[in-house]
C-alpha cells in the first residue's frame, strides 16, 4: 500500500524522535531509510532562485555503474528518407559516451535536544529544508568542478567577454555564471555618462547586458579559489550532465569523537562532462 504524503512525514517525525528506533513506514537502503521521491520534492519551493543544478541536464539513474550515449548536438537532425521507405536515414552520426559511477556524499544534520523534545515543534519541516539545501549546494560544487576544466579564455572588458559570448552557437542555450568576485567588478563598470555598464537581475536570472538565457551568480570557491574573477559561458545543459540515483537515506550513525549519535544524511549521484566544446572558463585579467 502507498502511503500517502503526511503519513510519511509522521513516520519521518518518528525515526527522527525516536533516534533511529521507529523504521515504520520506511524501505531500507543499505541498512538506511530511503526517503521517496514523493517526500524530498514535497519540500521543493517554487520561487526558489535558480542554481546551477537547474541548469544541467538531470537524469535519473537506476544503476550505480552505467554509460550514457547522446548524439553530437551538431548531429542532431533528421534525415531525408525516400516515400517508400527503401533507403534509411545516416545512423552514423556523431555521439558522446560517457561512463557514469554513481559517487555517495554524506554529511551531518545538525539540530538541538530542544528541537527534538519539543513535541510541538515541527521537526520534519526542518528537516527536509535542511535536506534539499544541503543536496543542491553539494550538487552545485560537482557541477562547479566540471565546469573549471573547460577551454580557458581571459577577458579584460565587456566587450571580450561579449565576444566569448559569440562563440557559442546561437543555437544553444547559453548561460553566464559569474563568480561573486567578477560580479562584483562588473558591477562597478561605468561608462562615459556615469551609467552602470552591468544591468542584471540576480532574482530572475536575467541581464540586458548580455546575450544570454541565464545569468547566474555564484560562490567564488565554486569555480575557483576566494577572490578569483571566473565566468564560466557556455551551454550548461549540454557541458554537464547530473547522473542522480535519486535514493537519498538518513541514518543514525555513531560519532567517532562524540559520545551521541548524530542524524547522517547520504545522498547518490555523479557529474560527467558530455560536450567539451561548448563551454568556456573566463578569468578576468
Amino acid at each position: 500500500m502507498t502511503l500517502t504524503l503526511t503519513r510519511q512525514k509522521e513516520n519521518l517525525e518518528n525515526y527522527i524522535r525516536s533516534k533511529g528506533t521507529s523504521i515504520k513506514g520506511f524501505n531500507l537502503y543499505q541498512n538506511q531509510v530511503l526517503l521517496e521521491k514523493q517526500i524530498i520534492e514535497s519540500y521543493e519551493t517554487a520561487d526558489r532562485p535558480k542554481e546551477l543544478v537547474d541548469l544541467v541536464n538531470t537524469i535519473e539513474a537506476f544503476t550505480e555503474i552505467g554509460t550514457y550515449e547522446v548524439n553530437d548536438f551538431a548531429s542532431e537532425i533528421l534525415e531525408e528518407v525516400s516515400l517508400d521507405r527503401t533507403d534509411l536515414p545516416n545512423l552514423n552520426k556523431k555521439t558522446n559516451k560517457v561512463k557514469y559511477n554513481i559517487r555517495s556524499f554524506s554529511g551531518y544534520i545538525y539540530f538541538s535536544q530542544e528541537q527534538m523534545d519539543d513535541r510541538e515543534y515541527n521537526l520534519h519541516e526542518f528537516l527536509g529544508k535542511r535536506i534539499i539545501k544541503l543536496e543542491r549546494k553539494t550538487k552545485n560544487k560537482e557541477i562547479g568542478k566540471i565546469l573549471q576544466t573547460a577551454e580557458k579564455k581571459t577577458a579584460t572588458d565587456i566587450d571580450e567577454l561579449k565576444s566569448i559570448i559569440s562563440l557559442i552557437s546561437p543555437e544553444r542555450k547559453v548561460s553566464m555564471v559569474l563568480t561573486q568576485s567578477l560580479f562584483d567588478t562588473l558591477s562597478k563598470i561605468k561608462d562615459s555618462s556615469g551609467n552602470h555598464l552591468l544591468k542584471a537581475n540576480k532574482t530572475t536570472g536575467t541581464t540586458e547586458t548580455f546575450y544570454v538565457d541565464d545569468f547566474l551568480i555564484v560562490d567564488d570557491t565554486t569555480l575557483g579559489n576566494k577572490g578569483d574573477k571566473l565566468a564560466f559561458i557556455g551551454d550548461l545543459e549540454n557541458f554537464v550532465t547530473l547522473f542522480d540515483l535519486r535514493k537519498s537515506t538518513l541514518y543514525w550513525a555513531s560519532s567517532n569523537n562524540v559520545f551521541a549519535q548524530k542524524l547522517t544524511l547520504h545522498t547518490r549521484f555523479d557529474a560527467k562532462k558530455i560536450e567539451a566544446d561548448c563551454g568556456y572558463l573566463v578569468a578576468w585579467n
